[in-house]
């Protein structure tokens, strides 16, 4: 298991970080500590961080930064190394954004009126159309995998290994598809 600091980018490492080197103890007290410093320091990195590591949007990241920053300052007390800490909080909140976006695009495609499925016959003739359209417009692949989610009910992994594909190359590509099809629908 690797340690918060090997999930930074090198230049991202505070010189006390990599002098503990995960030893937890970051050489001074917490009432020491420039917590200002180390919000401005490491607010960066750990945003560019987040945007690549879970495709999140800045805003995200900025609201994920936030959270952990009021977790640090709530348990400054007895918080040992506050880097890592910090850089900890962060991934677990970017995590469960990332939990929600996905949960939520499982459930929904924007772009498609879902009320027009259940409401006026001639509403859900133009939306089956439109969403015909979009499924001849978008690579087979894509098609292959929004069939597998959302028609046989598969989750992005199953899916995925079901049309003979790495776990990173399904959620990538699965993003781009569902990025294809709403682009292809509106």
């Amino acid at each position: 298991m690797s340690t918060p600091e090997a999930l930074l980018p090198v230049e991202a490492i505070p010189p006390s970080v990599a002098a503990a080197h995960g030893d937890g103890s970051a050489g001074s007290e917490p009432s020491s500590w420039d917590w200002d410093e180390l919000f401005e320091r490491l607010s960066g990195p750990l945003v560019a961080l987040g945007q690549r590591r879970y495709r999140l949007t800045r805003e995200d990241c900025e609201d994920a930064l936030l959270k952990a920053a009021q977790e640090v300052s709530s348990s400054s007390s007895v918080v040992r190394n506050p880097e890592g800490f910090l850089t900890t909080a962060f991934l677990h909140h970017c995590f469960h954004v990332k939990q929600r976006n996905d949960t939520r695009s499982r459930t929904e495609i924007e772009g498609i009126d879902v009320e027009a499925f259940t409401s006026d016959p001639s509403e859900k003739l133009s939306a089956a159309l439109s969403v015909h359209r979009a499924f001849t417009l978008i690579p087979q692949h894509c098609r292959e995998i929004l069939i597998q989610r959302y028609v046989v009910g598969r989750n992005v992994s199953e899916a995925g290994r079901h049309l003979g594909w790495s776990k990173r190359t399904v959620h990538r590509r699965f993003d781009r598809c569902v990025e294809r099809f709403t682009h292809a629908v509106g």
